[in-house]
């Protein structure tokens, strides 16, 4: 309790401890008094504070169960005016202990503890975890036609069914091309162009030949393929990591596709290298319709250009819709051309990769329908030099004023064709 009798002592205390400290020249017996004093108000001013948290607890105490909100029944003051606001046993005022935490409240914290979000509780009161851990205990069987929209929370399917990628091309380019590494900033390699002169049959005490090769140095610079999403805090937390690594691969499949574009369809001038499309000094081919010529006839006549030119064809890069019109060709008796006496039967529509005359051919939208780009990989036709392989980073930092998260993914490469005569670009190829 706090008496008039302790506030009076308080003050004279004020008063006396006022005095000493003005006065420039204590004794020691006025030092050691003061000392006193000063221990007398502290432990006052202690029970002055406890008597008004108390006073401000007890006013909101029930008088069903205190009969009065009053400190100090003994004393003059009339008690103090009830502030109370519901007469139950819940205005008990009484401290929490940590054992009234409950099971959900236990289950959220242990969740977010593995997820590695913050979160808290208030024990002994009703929170949202309640709502989501709490669970359903009881209730009356419900029917699929009883069930309404936003009933309950969703819940994000996990796996490949929860989440559908934008569609990219199927092929990558580069898979099918001879990779070497490149283990500087670019690499030359020597190229034997022709020669002066050529072996020959020489008589006794003849001279030899010379060759005289003609030999050039070729340089090869990588060029840089690369994109990024920004996520914000929000999402990423809120969505998930499985949704931003399907994101991030999304990402690395955009790369790749504009990767295997520039490698068919590249320029030096926009891109650093050019495409198996723009090289110059391949062989051509163009469907001779003016004598009705097949287009399979115009294939196999571009096979043979490589034959003839000491190459042998191994690879061909074709538009869906060029080699599906390829596989309708029919005979006048409305026979499939291709797998004649099967039928359509053993051409498969599915996969990536089919075969003419041996010759592996690779579907790839990113080939313009209507053309073939004929290769002699093994000749040299085509190669590609990879200075840095895909890499991905993950930048939280530079835009974290706007809780904006990065996701970098780049390569650098360049394709190099050392033998241009091995490819033989085919055009006026049928589409439907």
């Amino acid at each position: 309790m706090w008496t008039r009798v302790q506030q009076a002592r308080l003050d004279e205390i004020g008063v006396e401890i006022k005095r000493l400290v003005n006065n420039p020249n204590l004794s020691q017996k006025q030092a050691d008094h003061l000392a006193r004093l000063n221990d007398e108000g502290f432990s006052l001013l202690g029970k002055k504070e406890t008597h008004e948290k108390a006073t401000c607890m007890s006013s909101y105490a029930s008088p069903t169960e205190w009969g009065r909100g009053d400190t100090n029944p003994g004393d003059d003051d009339n008690g103090i005016s009830f502030k109370g606001f519901a007469p139950g046993m819940e205005n008990l005022i009484r401290p929490t202990s940590m054992y009234e935490i409950d099971k959900s409240q236990i289950a959220a914290l242990k969740q977010a503890a593995l997820q590695g979000h913050s979160f808290k509780v208030q024990i002994g009161s009703i929170g949202i975890e309640h709502g989501f851990m709490g669970g359903v205990h009881t209730k009356a069987a419900v029917t699929s036609g009883g069930l309404s929209p936003n009933l309950l929370p969703p819940i994000q399917q996990l796996g490949p069914m929860g989440y559908y990628g934008l569609p990219y091309e199927l092929t990558r380019v580069a898979n099918f091309l001879p990779n070497v590494a490149m283990e500087g900033p670019g690499i030359a390699y020597f190229r034997h162009d022709s020669n002066g002169a050529e072996a020959a049959y020489v008589a006794e005490g003849a001279t030899k030949p010379d060759l005289t090769p003609v030999i050039t140095e070729q340089y090869v610079r990588p060029a840089k393929v690369a994109g990024r999403i920004n996520l914000t805090h929000e999402l990423v937390q809120d969505a998930g990591d499985a949704f931003a690594n399907n994101l991030t691969a999304d990402l690395a499949r955009s790369v790749y596709n504009k990767e295997s574009n520039l490698l068919l369809n590249g320029t030096t001038g926009a891109n650093g290298f050019a495409g198996v499309n723009q090289v110059s000094g391949t062989l051509t081919r163009a469907l001779d319709s003016a004598n009705s010529e097949s287009p399979l006839d115009t294939l196999s006549k571009a096979f043979v250009d490589l034959r003839q030119d000491f190459f042998v064809p191994d690879l061909v890069f074709i538009h869906p819709a060029t080699l599906g019109a390829l596989r309708r060709l029919k005979d006048d008796n409305s026979r499939y051309q291709l797998e004649l006496l099967q039928g359509a039967g053993s051409i498969n529509q599915t996969t990536e990769q089919e075969t003419l005359w041996g010759v592996p051919c690779v579907q790839t939208t990113q080939q313009a329908a209507g053309t073939a780009a004929v290769l002699s990989v093994n000749s040299g036709a085509a190669v590609v030099y990879v200075r840095e392989a895909l890499t991905t980073f993950f930048d939280p930092y530079s835009q974290a004023a706007s809780n904006i998260y990065q996701f970098i993914a780049e390569t650098r490469l360049a394709l190099a064709t050392p033998r241009p005569g091995a490819i033989n670009l085919v055009s006026g190829l049928p589409t439907s």
